[in-house]
């Protein structure tokens, strides 16, 4: 091969490369400019929850010193249980789940997971009595209260 068709061929090549290089460029940087726009999708969507999630945890405060101030009244499924108005109920916590349980340890209302976890936070913090308000054929009132 002579000198010249070397010198072509190599032209040709390393043009080639450069024209391979300024695609990749051009694809790299429309990469760069849609993980740029993700980014401020991303971001909006971020503050867009922070907003949220500050409007909702001040709904919980406020619901939470309502619940602290007023306390909470279940109902609960009168099966005949030996019970007066005014007596004690106490309260287990097991794993997420609240039961309700007389004197005796007879449980008498399970209070499900989410409700539960809920206010198993409150009674951990906080010092509490539950207490039978009403008693009717059909149902036991109790209303649970927090002491401040």
């Amino acid at each position: 091969m002579s000198e010249k068709k070397i010198i072509e061929h190599l032209l040709k090549k390393k043009e080639k490369l450069i024209l391979n290089s300024e695609k990749n460029i051009e694809k790299y940087l429309k990469f760069i400019n849609d993980l740029k726009t993700d980014i401020l999708k991303k971001e909006k969507e971020i503050n867009k929850l922070q907003k949220e999630n500050e409007e909702l945890y001040k709904k919980y405060f406020i619901l939470k010193e309502f619940i602290l101030k007023n306390g909470l009244t279940f109902s609960v499924v009168n099966k005949n249980y030996n019970v007066k108005e005014w007596d004690n109920l106490y309260i287990k916590i097991r794993e997420d789940f609240l039961i309700i349980t007389l004197k005796d340890g007879t449980e008498i209302k399970t209070i499900e997971n989410l409700k539960g976890r809920s206010l198993k936070s409150l009674l951990k913090e906080h010092q509490y009595s539950i207490v039978i308000t009403r008693i009717e054929s059909n149902l036991i009132k109790a209303k649970l209260y927090f002491n401040k």
